[in-house]
């Protein structure tokens, strides 16, 4: 086989591959795009929050740039938009692989509710992540948020 052809055929391969992942990725029914939104955006969350967990417990140094950043990476996110995570339909009981139980499209308010203490609670770390101490009592504040919204409404894995 020639030099060009082997990267003609590779290019051609690459080329294939590429146009099958990018449509695959548009296939999506909405409420499977917003399930994806949401879970990149918790994914994202977790992220910063297990940052300051290793942090906290002393299996990462402290860094009080890091603890800052990722402090300010939860209160950004706890204040995002998150109306097009939700659309009906997209519960575990009728959208294979969401968590969300149906219970949070019949108790919208005390799902607000929960929210709003996320807010207040990424709020809080944000403000006093700079130092080790501040970082240690108001990372289980945004724990307890979190916790208090995922008993509720999150089904466990399957």
């Amino acid at each position: 086989m020639s030099r060009k052809f082997t990267l003609v055929a590779a290019a051609t391969s690459v080329a294939i591959a590429a146009t099958v992942a990018f449509g695959g990725g548009h296939n999506l029914s909405p409420e499977q795009a917003a399930m994806k939104a949401r879970k990149a955006h918790m994914n994202l969350a977790q992220h910063h929050q297990n940052v300051l967990v290793a942090m906290s417990r002393g299996a990462m140094d402290y860094n009080a740039d890091i603890a800052q950043g990722s402090a300010d990476a939860l209160a950004a996110l706890s204040t995002m938009s998150q109306m097009t995570y939700w659309p009906q339909n997209s519960d575990s009981e009728t959208l294979e692989g969401s968590r969300a139980k149906p219970e949070i499209w019949q108790n919208l308010p005390d799902v607000f509710a929960k929210a709003g203490a996320n807010v207040e609670a990424a709020a809080a770390l944000q403000a006093v992540a700079g130092t080790k101490e501040g970082l240690d009592s108001a990372l289980r504040g945004l724990i307890q948020s979190c916790n208090d919204c995922h008993r509720s409404y999150r089904a466990p894995f399957n």
